[in-house]
């Protein structure tokens, strides 16, 4: 696929039923379809680049002059996982949806050893990552087409330092993957002293609803909550039960650390995950 390709001109700025501009800052620069939804990429003020789903869900946006940078506030969050990472060198990461691999981009830079599994469901998002959004070639990243819950139930041998679930399509979260049996899955085949990082939103709130309520019970000893500042998203970090317990002071060192290599908030975030998460969390965390 050319990344220079030029839609027709009634795709440069399609408008609704009504007349008016689906993306009043921008233009669309490519438009496929995928299952009866409409996938578009839109170049916006400020240099921005954007992936949209149905023309009102923005899945992914990069910076064309920094594409490292996570510009979407739930991405940032969802890198708190970091500071409680505990094999920077070469962790084994899985990554449920590609969309416009933003966090691909942030993880392949800031952990060059790791291995990385994307499992993307729809077929031709690898081809339009690479084409539009920089996707890198790199040793350790693999990319898997297949539904993200069918992929763990049938995956062998592997066991994973971080997974990461952030599949969105049309409709909002994607109901195969936020549903106990996924959740059991990722459990299973998530290391004693791994992270599990979820995106939900309360948009959805049937999903959210039921998500927060098995995952309470998955991870009765090891579950803090993010909320994503100015939005409906929330991340939930989820260890299992026999990790090691500590205190703060470690993880307020390494939150340190990344915010000085990465110029993110997180300590913010440690504070953030303080304040909302239960009792429990004041006194210590699993990691």
């Amino acid at each position: 696929m050319d990344p220079t390709f030029i839609p027709p001109r009634e795709m440069l700025q399609p408008s609704d039923l009504q007349g008016n501009p689906l993306y009043p800052s921008g233009k669309v620069i490519h438009r496929r379809f995928w299952r009866g939804q409409t996938i578009d990429v839109v170049d916006e003020e400020g240099g921005m680049r954007s992936l949209y789903f149905m023309s009102r869900l923005i899945q992914s946006r990069m910076d064309l002059s920094d594409p490292i940078r996570l510009v979407l506030p739930y991405s940032r969050h969802m890198m708190a996982s970091l500071i409680f990472l505990q094999n920077k060198d070469t962790p084994r990461v899985l990554m449920i949806g590609l969309g416009g691999g933003s966090l691909v981009r942030f993880i392949l830079h800031h952990l060059p050893g790791c291995r990385l599994d994307v499992v993307e469901v729809d077929d031709g998002m690898e081809v339009l990552t690479r084409s539009f959004f920089g996707l890198p070639d790199h040793p350790g990243l693999k990319i898997h087409v297949a539904d993200g819950a069918i992929f763990l139930q049938t995956m062998t041998g592997v066991h994973y330092d971080l997974i990461l679930v952030d599949a969105f399509d049309h409709q909002g979260m994607a109901r195969t993957v936020y549903a106990r049996q996924f959740f059991m899955a990722a459990k299973k085949w998530l290391i004693p002293t791994g992270i599990i990082a979820i995106n939900l939103t309360k948009s959805d709130s049937m999903v959210y609803n039921s998500s927060v309520k098995i995952l309470k019970t998955l991870f009765p000893v090891g579950f803090l909550r993010l909320p994503v500042r100015g939005s409906r998203n929330e991340i939930f970090l989820c260890f299992p039960e026999t990790a090691p317990r500590t205190d703060w002071t470690q993880a307020e060192k390494q939150a340190k650390t990344w915010e000085q290599e990465t110029a993110m908030e997180f300590g913010q975030f440690l504070q953030d995950m303080r304040r909302f998460s239960s009792p429990f969390w004041s006194r210590g965390i699993n990691f």
